[in-house]
């Protein structure tokens, strides 16, 4: 078994030899398509989404801190056998780019009510202004997050609509890609919703984003709404990235009321 000196992970002691120590632990239980981090010994962002991904998915916590105590349950957990742990929708993992793994690690991040704030949430809205509270709209800092995280560029805007003129369009959704939602429609309205597309139920598209429902989830979402589907100008899609399978366990069909 496997055990540390310190606290490893955010705002944790962070010693090398315990890094390395999680950063194994971890690479021991993450599958396909989730991939690999480095075991150097330094706590990056990559380690930290790692820790979290893997504390939402198999310690099952709702809100996960990014950090493992010598005695807790994130460590007794990554000491284990590694088992049949959920690896994500039913993709090819040659179809997932890396902005999604982030993206889904964030899943669960939710608003608090009241008079305080999600620290992860005015961490998105760090990308796209200065919002201190989770109430402001933060679909598009979502996105801009996790796009950095992953080494791109965002729009570095609030706007969810400014997506439509980044990167390069997509005729029809392939799976990674990132749609836009215009809900004003035509003219100078500003109020719209951007998410990553996952999957497809039926008509509709399965969006994994932020503000759903005051939080990062999947939802459903009509197609008549979306202006566009966008990915990076270096991003070439996969062929098989087209053919969109449901992703599970996704709510009723998302209205602008839930992402607002």
């Amino acid at each position: 078994m496997t055990t540390i000196s310190g606290s490893v992970g955010r705002a944790g002691v962070n010693r090398s030899v315990d890094v390395r120590s999680i950063q194994s632990l971890v690479n021991n239980q993450r599958k396909p398509p989730l991939s690999k981090i480095d075991v150097d010994g330094v706590i990056g962002p990559k380690t930290l989404q790692a820790i979290e991904e893997f504390q939402r998915r198999v310690v099952k916590m709702q809100m996960p801190d990014g950090r493992v105590d010598p005695i807790g349950n994130t460590l007794r957990e990554l000491n284990k056998p590694v088992t049949n742990i959920p690896a994500g929708p039913p993709q090819n993992s040659l179809t997932r780019p890396n902005w999604i793994t982030i993206a889904e690690a964030e899943i669960g991040v939710k608003e608090k009510k009241g008079s305080q704030h999600h620290p992860r949430i005015i961490e998105y809205h760090a990308t796209t202004g200065n919002a201190s509270n989770d109430e402001t709209p933060w679909c598009s800092s979502f996105v801009n997050w996790v796009m950095r995280n992953a080494g791109e560029s965002g729009t570095n805007s609030a706007l969810a609509t400014s997506w439509a003129k980044w990167g390069k369009k997509l005729a029809k959704p392939a799976f990674g890609c990132i749609a836009v939602i215009d809900w004003d429609g035509a003219g100078p309205g500003w109020k719209g919703h951007v998410g990553f597309v996952v999957g497809k139920s039926g008509s509709q598209i399965q969006l994994l984003g932020g503000n759903q429902s005051d939080q990062v989830k999947v939802s459903a979402f009509g197609t008549g709404k979306i202006i566009a589907y966008v990915v990076p100008k270096s991003y070439s899609v996969p062929e098989s990235a087209y053919e969109l399978k449901d992703y599970g366990s996704v709510g009723a069909t998302t209205s602008m009321a839930s992402t607002r």
